[in-house]
């Protein structure tokens, strides 16, 4: 399926994240720093190109799935709880389904239209060839008539 690009992107940079974060389960004292991945980082773990990638994280960003901040002239990004549950419900895959979905039955939808009126048009020249075809066959039936009454 052709899932948009940017929705696989924006999984793979959770789950990348989540993959980081994951090492930790089994500790009691997890620090921000042991968790958090760079831009590098991630690129490399999900082998997308940085650019990308960060065009990515500022959505994610914006919509509270991860958290990023600058330490020692790095940005750097950690996944929070709303990332971890959409990660594992794999929200943003299933948004891109979605649009796909949505973008082919929009076009289906307007191929349809244009069949339709095509459709429409064939009948509507069709009726009209029909009707001059039966006006002229009755007149022809009429003047045959006329003759027969008038040999009478």
């Amino acid at each position: 399926m052709c899932i948009n690009e940017k929705y696989r992107i924006r999984h793979k940079i959770l789950d990348a994240l989540q993959s980081k974060l994951s090492q930790f389960d089994e500790k009691e004292k997890v620090t921000e720093e042991q968790i958090e991945l760079s831009l590098e980082e991630i690129s490399q773990y999900s082998k997308v190109p940085t650019d990308k990638i960060q065009k990515n994280t500022d959505f994610l960003s914006q919509i509270g799935e991860i958290n990023s901040h600058w330490i020692k002239g790095k940005l750097k990004f950690v996944i929070v709880k709303n990332g971890t549950i959409s990660y594992y419900d794999k929200k943003h895959i299933r948004e891109g389904r979605k649009e796909f979905w949505n973008n082919t039955y929009d076009i289906v939808k307007t191929i349809s239209a244009v069949i339709l009126v095509g459709i429409a048009i064939i009948t509507f020249i069709i009726n009209i060839i029909d009707t001059r075809q039966n006006k002229k066959d009755i007149n022809d039936i009429k003047s045959e008539l006329l003759q027969i009454k008038g040999n009478k």
